[in-house]
């Protein structure tokens, strides 16, 4: 069988449930540990510099939006991290719609992601899509206009980057099931839905040992 993003997208959506109960609601012990000694404590920040909103984006600059958002990302995060707002075209066609897009060093990750031979715990990302989505959410109650598009989450270590998204027709608006396709160094790579976790390819993991692997 064939493992393309329209098959993975759907099959991960006729087993949403799982995926969804499959999300950590908080870091692991030794991830707690981890947080302890961290100074740099979590600074996010929003830029719409690329799409011109112009007065529409009063909903962006909303600091009660920005400090929910911040305190979802949290137990999450380190350090100051910044989401860009940016639009992009469908593969489907039609109207550009926006992206939240979040760009970071592997050592930002509080959490890495588990691994099994070849099974990736991928949901175990899905708290940091879950609060992107979360907040793209409560911004389109004030701005509908930014309620489509997606959440995506680029993390980076040399000489790999990984680029992960949620599946939308599986989590809905909240971001909260990973899609089991990964774009590492511009190649998408979608491995096989296993229970809750993906099983990739060689080449696949190549990259997701270096980006996300907890080891």
């Amino acid at each position: 069988m064939v493992y393309d993003r329209a098959t993975v997208t759907a099959l991960q959506a006729e087993n949403a449930a799982a995926f969804k109960r499959a999300v950590p609601t908080s870091p692991s012990g030794d991830s707690l540990d981890r947080r302890e000694l961290i100074s740099d404590e979590l600074v996010i920040g929003l830029d719409h510099s690329m799409v011109n909103l112009g007065p529409r984006a009063y909903a962006l600059d909303d600091q009660t939006l920005l400090a929910a958002f911040q305190k979802d990302m949290a137990p999450w995060l380190k350090g100051e991290q910044e989401v860009v707002l940016q639009m992009y075209e469908p593969e489907d066609g039609g109207h550009d719609k926006a992206e939240y897009f979040l760009d970071i060093n592997r050592q930002a990750l509080v959490q890495l992601v588990h691994m099994n031979d070849n099974l990736v715990s991928l949901q175990d990302l899905a708290p940091i899509l879950k609060a992107m989505g979360t907040y793209r959410e409560q911004v389109s109650i004030m701005q509908p206009g930014l309620a489509a598009g997606r959440v995506r989450l680029r993390v980076v270590f040399p000489p790999f980057s990984c680029t992960f998204e949620e599946n939308r027709k599986a989590g809905k608006t909240h971001g909260d099931v990973v899609l089991g396709c990964v774009d590492i160094n511009g190649v998408e790579h979608c491995g096989e839905p296993v229970g809750t976790d993906i099983r990739f390819g060689p080449d696949a993991m190549a990259g997701l040992e270096v980006c996300i692997q907890d080891r």
